[in-house]
């Protein structure tokens, strides 16, 4: 199994996860039990707990993602374009896919919203995908998507830190 570390900025604090693309295609974050392993003492400390769980383990290129600057651009009703938006989307649907959940913010009402975003990527001219503007409400999609996995995150990593000083 390879695991890409991820180090995301939340609520002033650094979190590291790791990420994994398991062999079936899928896409989701590292978890024991249903329980999201992660640190937040630095990405060798997530690859010692990584190892202690699952020896064997290799450890891809980190990432990093700063959910504070999303939360703080909207909150200034700045436009999120291109790949750091698209980036952020796609990070929070493997969070939101790893766990789940009972609203609709990932499904597929948002695909052709998704579509759009990806048009503004440095991807999209590579395979061939003409730029699109996003209109307002597009704007709005993503904000909502993009907020409403923010706050997933939050919880999760709130419920892990829980758990974790439970079983210490």
């Amino acid at each position: 199994m390879e695991v890409f570390p991820v180090e995301i900025a939340l609520n002033r604090e650094a979190v590291w996860l790791g990420w994994v693309s398991p062999e079936d295609g899928g896409a989701s974050f590292l978890t024991k039990e249903d329980r999201l392993i992660f640190s937040c003492n630095g990405s060798d400390n997530l690859m010692w707990e990584v190892m202690r769980m699952f020896p064997g383990a290799q450890f891809g290129v980190a990432s990093f993602f700063d959910l504070d600057s999303i939360v703080g651009k909207f909150s200034k009703n700045l436009i999120l374009e291109g790949d750091f938006a698209l980036n952020v989307w796609n990070l929070l649907t493997d969070l939101y896919h790893t766990f789940g959940g009972a609203d609709t913010t990932f499904s597929e009402r948002h695909v052709d919203v998704y579509r759009r975003l990806f048009s503004q990527s440095e991807s999209a001219p590579i395979v061939g995908v003409r730029r699109v503007r996003l209109s307002t409400h597009d704007m709005e999609v993503v904000r909502e998507v993009l907020l409403e996995g923010v706050e997933l995150f939050a919880q999760r990593v709130g419920a892990a830190k829980a758990a974790k000083s439970l079983a210490t």
